[in-house]
């Protein structure tokens, strides 16, 4: 697991929220919903994915 330290000099770990087809049980707004209520601000995407575009609207929005 990767760490950052924040200006405070807390060092704190990377964790990341993936989105991929293991999801394709809920909507995206759902997932999307549980990940940012939970206090996820890292989505991890992948162009075999296909879902960078989905991901900008639902952070912009």
């Amino acid at each position: 697991m990767g760490f950052t330290t924040l200006n405070n000099g807390v060092k704190i770990p990377m964790v990341e929220f993936g989105i991929d087809a293991a999801n394709a049980a809920l909507t995206y707004n759902e997932v999307m919903a549980a990940a940012t209520e939970t206090g996820y601000r890292m989505f991890d995407t992948a162009a075999m994915y296909g879902n960078q575009d989905e991901l900008g609207d639902y952070l912009v929005n």
